[in-house]
């Protein structure tokens, strides 16, 4: 690929139900113990350096992995909605600081008392 092609992005969906309630689903999204505890890919070992889960705030991580490479990424929290929704520019960053955004939305709905289902 050169410099002057274009890249066409296709947006796609990801839905899964989590065997717990709304509440406790978000409080793994937005609280620093419960993100340090599962967010990842399985084997890394994660570091929250900054989490402010508020509209205009930033999630800035560590990942490392089990070869000790260490990747970085941050959200910037575009909006947190009420109603256990947000919207975040999402980076996943290079050594050098660099990397290419994506914007990821999640609604939380309560599929019923016990499950959580996230589109």
């Amino acid at each position: 690929m050169t410099a002057n092609e274009s890249v066409s992005v296709t947006p796609f969906t990801v839905t899964r139900i989590f065997n717990a309630p709304r509440d406790v689903v978000w409080k793994a999204w937005t609280e620093r113990e419960a993100l340090e505890e599962w967010w990842g890919p399985k084997g890394c070992a994660i570091e929250v350096e900054t989490l402010d889960a508020s509209s205009g705030g930033t999630f800035h991580y560590s990942m490392r992995m089990p070869d000790g490479q260490i990747w970085w990424g941050i959200f910037h929290y575009e909006e947190l909605g009420e109603a256990r929704t947000y919207r975040v520019r999402e980076f996943v960053l290079e050594r050098c600081g660099r990397g290419d955004p994506r914007t990821v939305q999640r609604k939380l709905a309560q599929a019923d008392p016990q499950r959580c289902h996230v589109p």
